[in-house]
Formats: structure tokens, C-alpha cells, sequence
């Protein structure tokens, strides 16, 4: 849907005739002589007509005859709210997941690498990454959502064509979307190289990212090795990860927001920090530590997962 309406926004200037109304004529004056047209317009911009003159026949005020001046800019501008719009419901679903892992590492107490959320072991290698960096990259995971959510809120706000294009629309719609880009390719990269050194240092821990098996899905269809077109060694390659990742103890199924693998992952099993904070806060005090094991026992992939 992304690839369609961009097309639309890219195209969809200049390959259909101006309107009447923009079809100005550059010599045309007033009663007293003084021109009535500043701009002749272009592609992006409709004719500029001045509306206010000073003593000497200059032009004081001047307004565009028309929002937009033909069919294009009009297309332009709805493509342009859609893209938007979609990106903007893509930024909002890791929203939950976001904040909590910004809350998590900017917290008064903080786990060991390796924790989860509640203290519990996990491989998910986003908590092996150091807490410091892990600050960082959530801040400016954050910032790139907010950043694009205010975006989209300036682009309903100057909602017509031309306003998108001038002084202030174009500055208050461009600056957060320039920084929500921004913002979030720091972040995954960032993100890459603290994972990459977890992976290089603990190759037999966790396991290998999806960067590689693209690279080497590339590489052997350049060369022919493959044998088979790019779609269908990338494919293999995606298989391959598959059966590697179940290997670590990882199903083919994840949250692709997170790429954490929640539900096999992290432990059944509580650190222990986390169990004697259990039988403190509990409602229903544990008796015993065979207490303990069962409630740990009957904990299902799916109610972790939910957790």
C-alpha cells in the first residue's frame, strides 16, 4: 500500500494539464497600472496574486489564487496523508513495548544483563545488552515514534496542498518527520552493534542475526551457487535461520514488534530475586518452596507470553 500511494505522490506531479484557474496571464494589471500577478507558478507552486499594493505600486500582500492547481498536487497531497497516516499506525503498535523498556532501563533498581522485566533469566538478547546502552536506544526509539506521531499531526493540521509546501506547514510537518528518520536509524543501528558483539562474543548462545543469511543469500545468487533466482534463495536462506533458531530454543513464531522470543525464551523459571519478591508482594503468601515449583510448573508458554 506504501509502494502505490508513493508512486502516486512521485508521479503524480505533472502528467496532467494545470486548471483554468491557474492558467494566469504574468501581464495583466489593475485600474491604476500595478501588476496583478507576482508569480507565474510551476509544478509545486500555484501563481502568486497580490492583494495589497503599497504608495509606490509595490506589492505588500499576496496570496495563492488557488490551494492547488490541478489534479496532481491534489493526488500529491492525499498520497503524502497516507503514507503518513500507515507509518503512523506502525509507530504506534511497539508503543507499549517502548516505553516499558525505557522505563525499565532508566529505573532507581536495575537487574543484571540478562534479566527480564521481573528478574526472571532470559536469552532474548535485548536484555544482554548493557543497561547504558540500552538507555540510549530506547530514547531514541521513543523519540522517533513521538517524533513521527507529531508529524502526522501537523500534516492534519495544514491539510491543504499549498500549506504543505510553505512557511510554516512545510517546516512543522518536515523538522519531526527529519528526526523521527533519524532518530530511529540511530537506534537500529545502534541496537545492531550491541547485538552483533553479543553474538560474536557467545556464538554458541545466540544465534545468528538475519543480516548474515541475507548477505550470504546475495552473495551465493550473484555467484550462481544458488542456482535458483534471488526470491528463492533468500527463502532457503530464511529457512535455514528457522532450523538455527530452533537449535537455541527459539520457535519460528515471534513478536515482530520486539523480535523478542517471549514465549519459549525467557525461563519458565524465576531468579531467585524475583521469587523472594514474590512471596513479599503475594497476596496468597507461598508456604513452601514445593509450593513455589508447582506455581512455576504450571506456568504455560502462552500465560509468559501475556506476562
Amino acid at each position: 500500500v506504501i509502494i502505490v500511494f508513493f508512486w502516486g505522490a512521485v508521479f503524480g506531479v505533472g502528467i496532467i494539464d494545470p486548471d483554468v484557474v491557474c492558467d494566469v496571464n504574468m501581464s495583466a494589471v489593475t485600474d491604476q497600472g500595478y501588476a496583478v500577478y507576482t508569480f507565474e507558478g510551476n509544478a509545486q507552486y500555484p501563481p502568486l496574486r497580490c492583494t495589497a499594493y503599497g504608495p509606490d505600486g509595490s506589492c505588500g500582500e499576496e496570496e495563492y489564487v488557488a490551494s492547488y492547481c490541478n489534479l496532481n498536487h491534489y493526488v500529491f497531497n492525499i498520497c503524502i496523508k497516507v503514507i503518513m497516516a500507515i507509518l503512523t499506525y506502525i509507530n504506534l503498535l511497539p508503543i507499549p513495548w517502548r516505553v516499558a523498556i525505557l522505563v525499565d532501563a532508566l529505573a532507581k533498581e536495575h537487574h543484571q544483563p540478562g534479566l527480564d522485566f521481573y528478574g526472571r533469566p532470559t536469552e532474548a538478547l535485548w536484555f544482554h545488552i548493557p543497561r547504558r546502552r540500552r538507555e540510549i536506544i530506547a530514547f531514541y526509539l521513543n523519540l522517533g515514534c513521538y517524533a513521527h506521531i507529531i508529524a502526522f499531526g501537523f500534516s492534519c493540521l495544514y491539510w491543504e496542498y499549498i500549506e504543505t509546501q510553505t512557511w510554516p506547514g512545510a517546516f512543522a510537518i518536515n523538522l519531526p518527520g527529519l528526526v523521527s528518520l533519524v532518530a530511529t536509524i540511530t537506534a537500529g543501528v545502534l541496537q545492531g552493534k550491541e547485538e552483533m558483539k553479543l553474538i560474536e562474543a557467545q556464538p554458541q548462545r545466540f544465534p545468528p542475526a538475519l543480516s548474515k543469511y541475507l548477505k550470504e543469500a546475495v552473495a551465493e545468487w550473484r555467484s550462481g551457487a544458488s542456482g535458483k533466482p534471488l526470491l528463492e534463495t533468500v527463502k532457503d536462506k530464511f529457512a535455514q535461520l528457522q532450523k538455527e533458531k530452533r537449535k537455541f530454543g527459539h520457535t519460528p513464531a515471534s513478536n515482530a514488534l520486539t523480535n523478542i522470543y517471549v514465549d519459549v525464551a525467557t525461563t519458565k523459571r524465576p531468579s531467585r530475586e524475583f521469587r523472594d519478591q514474590a512471596k513479599k508482594d503475594s497476596p496468597r503468601k507461598l508456604q513452601s518452596e514445593a509450593e513455589l515449583q508447582a506455581a512455576d510448573d504450571d506456568v504455560s508458554p502462552y500465560s509468559v507470553q501475556r506476562a
